[in-house]
C-alpha cells in the first residue's frame, strides 16, 4: 500500500456531496456522504431491541432515572419496519430512529436503540 501525499484523488467526492454545516446542525444525510453519481445505496441498520425489564411502553428515556442501575434485558429484536407498523408510520427509505423520537416527543424507554444522530436525544 502506498501512502498518499495529498488527497487530490478524492476531490470528486467532496465536489459531489453536500457539505455538512456543523454550526447549524440539522443532521447528517445520505447526500452528505454519498456522491450524487450513485443512484443506489444500501442502508445497514444497527439492531433495535426491546428491554424486557420495561413494561410501560409509554415511558420515555427522558422520564427515567439516569442513576437507575437496572441492567438491560435484551429481548426481541425489532426493525424500523416493525416500529413503523406499531406507531402507524409510513415505512420509507427516509425513516430513522429519530422519526420515532419526533412522533412521541422522545425515545421510548422500552427500546434499546442505536444513537443515529448526535444531539437528537437533547434537542
Amino acid at each position: 500500500m502506498e501512502r498518499l501525499k495529498d488527497f487530490n484523488q478524492f476531490t470528486w467526492i467532496q465536489e459531489e456531496t453536500e457539505r455538512v454545516d456543523f454550526k447549524k446542525w440539522k443532521g447528517c444525510y445520505i447526500s452528505n456522504l454519498i456522491p450524487h453519481r450513485y443512484e443506489h445505496y444500501c442502508k445497514i441498520m444497527h439492531p433495535i431491541y426491546r428491554d424486557l425489564n420495561i413494561e410501560d411502553e409509554t415511558l420515555l428515556w427522558s422520564q427515567s432515572d439516569p442513576n437507575d442501575s437496572t441492567p438491560f434485558d435484551f429481548g426481541e429484536r425489532l426493525t424500523l419496519k416493525d416500529l413503523a407498523q406499531k406507531y402507524n408510520l409510513q415505512y420509507t427509505k427516509e425513516i430513522r430512529t429519530s422519526t420515532i423520537y419526533h412522533l412521541l416527543g422522545g425515545y421510548p424507554r422500552y427500546l434499546l436503540l442505536p444513537d443515529e444522530e448526535y444531539g437528537q436525544r437533547n434537542p
